[in-house]
């Protein structure tokens, strides 16, 4: 039945004038500059985990946590999971869990699929196993663009849209609230967080971690 959206699916804030950042991929060897400019700005973000990393980097996730950012699974390995078999998605979320509690002692209660990929089996896998899946409704594509010249005006460029009303890649859903994606992989998208961070508040929008606006 394919990657068709349902009504459980999340994708923005639910109400206007809220916003939550959300990374994902992490953490890396990046995410603590992220965490200091987020301190710096007083704002708390949503980090989607991947297990592989939290076992690298424990200490930043946990920095993150005590901090009061929101930490969510994003998988053990990053896999194309409607190509894995039931046991296998179990066992890569189960992975990933683990290494989440190992890191700051509480098991995550939301998942964002790997490249946003989820049918109804997949749903249905998560629900299950007590995880709400967040997906976003705007995307500066950093992960395309972070080699670019003109990246940090191209990842500006999405924030700006979307606060014009236009299309950002999945905002056909109806949420008044936003839930942009980010990667703390690439220093070119963290270095514009701080600028992201003074548009959004010039806008009058409350920052926020996903579970925060999701209530």
């Amino acid at each position: 039945c394919g990657n068709k959206p349902n009504s459980d699916d999340i994708y923005g804030c639910p109400k206007p004038k809220q916003w939550a950042l959300t990374f994902d991929d992490g953490p890396s060897n990046y995410t603590a500059d992220l965490l200091d400019m987020l301190d710096q700005a007083n704002v708390k973000a949503t980090f989607c985990v991947m297990g592989a990393h939290v076992r690298k980097y424990p200490e930043i996730v946990k920095r993150a946590y005590d901090a009061g950012h929101h930490i969510a699974s994003h998988t053990y390995s990053h896999p194309h999971l409607m190509s894995l078999s039931n046991d296998e998605i179990i066992a890569e979320m189960k992975a990933t869990e683990e290494a989440i509690v190992d890191a700051i002692g509480v098991k995550p209660s939301y998942m964002r699929p790997p490249f946003g990929e989820a049918d109804d089996r997949v749903k249905g896998l998560m629900k299950a196993m007590g995880y709400k899946i967040l997906l976003w409704n705007a995307d500066p594509t950093d992960y395309n663009i972070y080699k670019e010249a003109n990246v940090a005006a191209k990842i500006k460029a999405t924030f700006v849209h979307a606060l014009g009303g236009d299309d950002t890649g999945l905002n056909a859903h109806e949420d008044p609230g936003f839930i942009s994606l980010q990667h703390d992989l690439y220093t070119q998208s963290i270095d514009q967080v701080p600028a992201i961070i003074s548009l959004l508040r010039g806008s009058q929008y409350q920052l926020m971690t996903a579970a925060e606006c999701l209530g």
